[in-house]
């Protein structure tokens, strides 16, 4: 697969809006995941699609897998994130800019999913090595389905290595392997004050609305430097690295005078991070002299590595019930989790095909986001080296709007990975 044959498969892929968070983007979920199939059924893998309890489909793929012979399996999703606002072109129509494609998934992940392809079309077939490819439907959700998916691997010897292609390089143009995730808690936070709307101007000043309850209750989440301040949510060991501040400043468009944290790398790796993501609550436009009865919100936590979920999930319960601002009822709903996972293993061969690819030493990060599944292919292969890679950046902006990957950090990637999976083959005769 040359340079143009694999722009052209990622902006197949672009142009499914696979938002896995979406029920009625299931069919193209499902496009998707029968074009991947396709694919993998098209280079000699056995395949078939994995549905979770909602119907989003994975694609699992195995090839070769042989007594005696080595193996390795490799992560992807083909699921992304809701376009939301923001974007100067259309989301799910790619739009090349030079080397730069911009589009829903272009980094996340579709460019990893493409650099897995192209890798094995590197390889070739018949190189004395098992592959497993698992191309997630899920990830934004959660990857719900990826215990039972992996159970059902049933593999009789674990991969020698896990090559999970969803990081993020620290900046365009450097290679990085990612050596911790943090955990994500999300939480459904409901205030109540009152059995119905109130006229604002006969009841107001007599009792508080939900909202500015709520209000008051979020405030109680952060100091006044911007610090989580829940009793029990600590912060890990410090991180080794730097995050550079007028970097990450004008990455986020950051505006005067907002404060960032002393030590970003501690912040964003090995700290925990309390996000309100969302409020239903009427917008100003539909807005009335109503004393709201009740609101509810979504409330993330990052848990770092070292910090148990089951206890800092406990911790933020007790401090959110705890609070009953101005005597409202306060309920906690858990809506999802994944764990925090940090792993110091490197694989040689992987530092020594990135530096190959890149020209340089890769980068050793923490990650503050996290990818579900990680923890999952650590407890089903924990004696496997996991190895998390990037073909996005720190200006790819994932999740953002124009999203967008450099074609030529693709190129970089797959040699990388065509190199790691040569040096795993068994020598040819």
């Amino acid at each position: 697969m040359d340079r143009r044959e694999r722009a052209r498969l990622l902006d197949e892929l672009i142009a499914l809006p696979t938002v896995s968070a979406d029920p009625s983007r299931l069919g193209d979920l499902r496009r998707s995941a029968t074009l991947l199939a396709d694919a993998l059924r098209e280079r000699g893998f056995d395949t078939r699609l994995v549905e979770d309890d909602a119907g989003r489909p994975s694609v699992v793929g195995t090839r070769g897998l042989l007594p005696g012979v080595p193996s390795a399996l490799l992560y992807a999703h083909h699921d992304v994130q809701p376009a939301g606002a923001g974007w100067t072109s259309d989301p799910f129509v790619p739009l090349h800019r030079g080397d730069v494609v911009t589009g829903r998934g272009s980094a996340d992940n579709k460019a990893g999913v493409v650099a897995h392809l192209a890798a094995i079309d590197e390889l070739g077939p018949d190189r004395g090595l098992g592959l497993i490819v698992v191309l997630d439907g899920g990830e934004e959700v959660g990857s719900p389905g990826a215990p039972a998916l992996l159970a059902g691997l049933a593999l009789e010897e674990a991969p020698a290595l896990v090559l999970v292609n969803d990081g993020v390089n620290a900046a365009r143009g450097t290679p990085s392997l990612t050596q911790s995730l943090r955990g994500l808690l999300a939480v459904d936070v409901e205030v109540a004050v009152m059995d119905e709307p109130a006229h604002s101007g006969v009841n107001g000043g007599g009792a508080v609305d939900a909202l500015t309850a709520f209000c008051r209750l979020a405030a109680s989440l952060h100091d006044e430097r911007g610090e989580v301040a829940v009793p029990g949510l600590r912060v890990g060991a410090p991180a080794t690295a730097r995050v550079d501040p007028d970097a990450f400043r004008a990455r986020l468009g950051l505006l005067d005078g907002v404060h960032v944290a002393d030590d970003l790398a501690t912040a964003l790796w090995a700290s925990p991070a309390l996000s309100v993501l969302a409020i239903d609550a009427p917008r100003i436009a539909e807005s009335a002299n109503v004393l709201l009865p009740r609101v509810r919100a979504r409330v993330s936590l990052r848990v770092p590595p070292g910090l148990a979920m089951d206890d800092a999930a406990a911790a933020l319960r007790a401090h959110l019930l705890a609070q009953r601002p101005f005597g409202a009822h306060v309920r906690v709903d858990e809506v999802s989790r994944s764990e925090p996972w940090s792993d110091a293993r490197i694989s040689g061969v992987v530092v020594a095909a990135l530096q190959d690819a890149w020209g340089r030493s890769p980068d050793l990060l923490g990650g503050g986001g996290g990818i579900p599944v990680v923890s999952a292919l650590s407890a089903a292969f924990p004696e496997s080296v996991l190895c998390i890679t990037a073909v996005a950046d720190a200006e790819s902006r994932v999740h953002g709007p124009d999203e967008n990957v450099d074609l030529r950090e693709l190129d970089r990637a797959v040699a990388a990975e065509a190199a790691v999976l040569d040096a795993l083959a068994l020598p040819q005769d």
